[in-house]
């Protein structure tokens, strides 16, 4: 769950790879990305109150706020971990 806060290395650590992708990608969605090819984030998202569909591309180093691009950066380089 992505907030509004910059995540503490051990709480990514307990993530897996499908929770790691989902807060990677519920990023992407607080800036209305829209999630072509993956049908299932796509309806989550569009179940949310706060999603608005705007996007077809982010980009996170201008697009996200300073704690939601340092929680990104984390993100994908515990996904990259996971991947080894």
């Amino acid at each position: 769950d992505a907030d509004s806060r910059v995540y503490d290395k051990s709480e990514i650590e307990q993530f897996d790879l499908t929770l790691t992708q989902r807060a990677i990608n519920e990023l992407f969605a607080r800036h209305g990305y829209i999630f072509k090819e993956d049908n299932v984030m796509q309806y989550f998202t569009e179940n949310t109150s706060w999603y608005v569909p705007r996007y077809e591309s982010v980009d996170p180093k201008t697009d996200f706020n300073n704690y939601e691009y340092k929680n990104y950066l984390m993100l994908v380089d515990w996904r990259a971990e996971l991947k080894k």
